[in-house]
């Protein structure tokens, strides 16, 4: 199937999501702010539900990610973002989907910088 930039394959991204998720390796532990970290973007794919998002999971992060991208090359407000990704992806994504995903990633980033050890 393809994706916004590409070629993308559900079974290799279940692949990697399962290595991922269940890793054999015991004797090793991820620090508390990796852990945190992790925590705050497993808890994004929750969000979609609370906005009544559709998109698949694959879809959902990537929207996020095009969204945070996009917001750091200087489209700071939701109307140029979605503009933004609209003159990039035509109506790929909707403004509902947009605003969610802008929401989301505006809180994650603002708790993200305001923990003191990060």
């Amino acid at each position: 199937m393809w994706g916004p930039r590409g070629p993308f394959s559900d079974e290799l991204a279940d692949d990697a999501h399962e290595c991922l998720c269940e890793p054999e390796i015991s004797e090793y532990q991820i620090n508390q702010r990796c852990e945190r970290f992790i925590d705050r973007v497993n808890a994004m794919e929750t969000e979609a539900d609370r906005y009544d998002v559709t998109l698949s999971a694959v879809e959902w992060y990537e929207l996020i990610a095009i969204t945070a991208f996009i917001s750091k090359q200087g489209f700071s407000g939701i109307d140029s973002v979605m503009e933004r990704i609209h003159s990039v992806f035509g109506k790929l994504y909707s403004e509902h989907e947009i605003k969610a995903a802008f929401d989301v990633w505006t809180r994650y980033k603002n708790a993200y910088y305001e923990e003191e050890d990060i």
